[in-house]
């Protein structure tokens, strides 16, 4: 799974060390918080893949402005179950402080008001890290 930003958009901000971003000591640019997001749902996606033996088919992340220093993420996932039925997962309304972005991240959603990305089926490389990550065994 990648998150692609539907506007097709690079953010070209440089990465923040390990440390940094661990303690929370650095605001992130728009595509490091997409790919911790797109790591922490990739991780919910695989798990319940092989838990449930459903099949991942793709999905949107966005980001959106709630108020002056607030803003919501919210995901939709569809996936298909053994039998062919496919069905929509959703988280919605998870909210930040701004202060996790940086200024021009900040800059970026406050003008744009929302942000979306497609989520995409992850390369057989990056599934793999995850299930150990997870420390499960694929389907």
């Amino acid at each position: 799974m990648k998150l692609t930003d539907s506007n097709d958009q690079k953010n070209s901000a440089p990465k923040k060390s390990f440390l940094d971003r661990l303690f929370n000591l650095a605001s992130q640019s728009i595509e490091e918080f997409t790919d911790d997001a797109e790591y922490k749902i990739l991780k919910e996606v695989i798990e319940t893949e092989i838990k449930s033996q459903v099949t991942f088919l793709g999905g949107e992340f966005k980001m959106e402005v709630a108020d002056e220093s607030n803003f919501l993420c919210s995901y939709e996932l569809y996936l298909r179950d053994a039998q062919g039925k496919t069905f929509k997962h959703t988280k919605e309304n998870i909210a930040y402080d701004f202060r996790e972005l940086d200024e021009k991240a900040q800059a970026q959603l406050k003008s744009e008001k929302t942000l979306k990305f497609q989520i995409e089926v992850p390369n057989e490389i990056k599934r793999n890290q995850i299930i150990e990550d997870l420390g499960l065994k694929s389907k």
